[in-house]
C-alpha cells in the first residue's frame, strides 16, 4: 500500500504513459467486478462441476458486454473460441461448447482457429477474426470453493488474464475476482512512449 504522495509518482507516470491501452481494455478488464446474476448450475447439457465453473467464468468475463461485435466492422470478431487450459490451450467438453451456445455465445472449440503470428485469432475455416477466451487450470481448495486463471486473447499485442475465485452457494457459482491481473498492449506502450 502506497503511503505517501511521492511513492504514488511512478504510478501516475506509467498511467499517463498508457492512456490509450488503458482505454482499450477499460471494457475488457473493468476496475470493479460487474453486477452479475447468479449462475446456476442447471443448464440444457448435464455438466462436471469443473465445466460448471468454467461457464461462470465464461459469463463473468462477457457479463455486461455484447458476447461478439458484428464480424466485418472494425474490432468486430466472429466466433469465441473457448480453451478448457492456458498456457497450452486445450478444446472443452462437448458439454460446455453447447451450454454456452445455450447462454447465446457463438462458442466454438479452440482448435478451430489459428491463433500464430501477429494477425490475431482467425478462424480456421473463414479466416475472420475472433476471440480466444480461456479458463485455464482448477485447484480446489475444497468441494464447493476453487481458485484458476482466466482471461482473453485476441492478439499479441491485445490480451489480459485474471485470477479468480468460485464458491458454489445453494446450486449456483459465483465469481470473484482475487484483484491479480495482467494486461498485453505493448504496441499502444511503445507508441505512446515514443510521442
Amino acid at each position: 500500500m502506497l503511503k505517501s504522495p511521492a511513492e504514488c509518482w511512478p504510478l501516475l507516470v506509467a498511467l499517463a504513459l498508457i492512456p490509450s491501452c488503458a482505454e482499450r481494455h477499460s471494457r475488457l478488464a473493468p476496475a470493479s467486478p460487474p453486477a452479475l446474476p447468479a449462475i446456476s448450475t442447471t443448464s440444457p447439457t448435464e455438466l462436471s462441476k469443473e465445466d460448471q465453473v468454467r461457464l461462470a467464468a465464461l459469463r463473468y468475463l462477457l457479463a455486461g458486454r455484447k458476447p461478439v461485435r458484428e464480424a466485418g466492422k472494425p474490432g468486430g470478431f466472429g466466433a469465441l473460441y473457448l480453451s478448457v487450459g492456458y498456457p497450452a490451450y486445450e478444446d472443452p467438453s462437448d458439454a460446455l461448447v453447447a451450454s454456452a451456445r445455450a447462454c447465446g455465445y457463438p462458442v466454438k472449440k479452440v482448435s478451430k482457429c489459428d491463433n500464430r503470428g501477429l494477425g490475431g485469432v482467425r478462424d480456421k475455416a473463414t479466416g475472420k477474426r475472433g476471440r480466444i477466451v480461456w479458463v485455464g487450470i482448477i485447484k480446489w481448495s475444497d468441494a464447493n470453493t476453487a481458485t484458476f486463471w482466466a482471461g482473453c486473447w485476441d492478439g499479441p499485442e491485445s490480451a489480459y488474464g485474471r485470477e479468480m475465485k468460485a464458491r458454489k452457494k445453494g446450486s449456483t457459482w459465483k465469481i470473484h475476482p482475487t484483484g491479480t491481473a495482467w494486461i498485453s498492449c505493448a504496441s499502444v506502450l511503445s507508441r505512446n512512449v515514443a510521442t
